[in-house]
């Protein structure tokens, strides 16, 4: 069901993931991924689903409970979206025939997801947005959450 604090948590971690995105697009070394021209938007993407479905539908609870589902929220972004383009990247991979079955395909995929992982984490300022973005949209859905009588 649609609420207000779901709205407002989508709102900020498609924010969150606009600029940490914009960040790592910036820094990564060209030999390592070419960053396609949908890298933003898909981020932001997974940025809003992850304020929807994850913080805003958590919130309400209370603000110490809020930053703690906002860092949750905020490695889950962090999570998914280098689930997404590892295997993304994988998948550009197989159609070149990299890979001899399936789980080697899978191994990859992970082995790739933490490859990019490592980069994300190198660059000094990445971690320090995801984290304050994290908890900003934590304490900001928190006054907007559905209370109930008897609550």
């Amino acid at each position: 069901m649609p609420t207000l604090s779901k709205l407002v948590a989508a709102l900020v971690f498609g924010a969150v993931a606009f600029i940490a995105s914009g960040m790592v697009a910036a820094a990564l070394p060209s030999d390592v991924m070419r960053v396609p021209d949908y890298f933003v938007p898909v981020n932001v993407l997974i940025g809003i689903f992850i304020g929807w479905t994850i913080c805003g539908a958590k919130s309400g609870a209370g603000y110490v409970t809020a930053i703690g589902v906002g860092l949750t929220s905020a490695i889950s972004l962090t999570v998914l979206s280098l689930l997404v383009w590892a295997v993304a990247q994988m998948m550009k991979r197989t159609l070149r025939l990299a890979y001899d079955d399936a789980i080697e395909a899978i191994l990859a995929a992970i082995s790739i997801a933490i490859e990019y992982g490592a980069i994300v984490v190198s660059q000094p300022l990445v971690p320090v947005v995801l984290a304050v973005g994290g908890v900003i949209g934590g304490l900001a859905s928190e006054p907007f959450a559905e209370r109930r009588p008897g609550e």
